[in-house]
């Protein structure tokens, strides 16, 4: 069986939200460690304490704000420009297909996506930290697409 999906655009916001949303799970105890790192000096030196918890704020928001910026522009990169085209999906137990035309397209193997997430209406398939494929449930053509491509992701043990 081949779930296929109906032509559809990943918009900008879309994606800056869900890489973001993928960081901030993946990533939360490098922002914990950056903020535990500030604060420690402030009970060494008591005199700069207020200095100490002013960065314990500030740095972890600039982490943020520095990923934030790279998802931003990578929505403006020429390399990204695929991502956000209408595409379509044919989705089986061997590879993913991401057509543009009938005829024009790209194969993705189930080996690049490292694992999947599954929202209340959508499936989110993460390759690396920027690159990432949002399948809306309502663009699958029936209900059994979307449970023949979760069985797939759990079959493949990254749900």
């Amino acid at each position: 069986m081949i779930a296929k999906t109906k032509k559809f655009a990943l918009a900008h916001t879309t994606y800056v939200g869900l890489a973001m949303k993928n960081i901030l799970t993946s990533q939360w105890w490098i922002i914990l460690l950056i903020t535990l790192v500030c604060i420690i000096p402030a009970f060494i030196w008591p005199d700069f304490d207020s200095w100490f918890f002013g960065l314990a704020i500030t740095a972890p928001l600039l982490y943020l704000l520095f990923w934030l910026i790279q998802f931003a522009g990578a929505t403006r990169l020429q390399e990204f420009e695929l991502i956000f085209q209408k595409l379509s999906y044919e989705i089986d137990s061997k590879q993913i297909l991401m057509k543009i035309k009938a005829n024009q397209g790209s194969q993705i193997p189930w080996s690049m996506i490292k694992k999947a997430k599954k929202g209340k209406n959508h499936f989110v398939l993460i390759m690396s930290k920027a690159q990432l494929i949002y399948l809306p449930f309502n663009v699958f053509s029936s209900k059994q697409h979307i449970q023949f491509v979760e069985s797939i992701l759990k079959r493949k043990e990254l749900l």
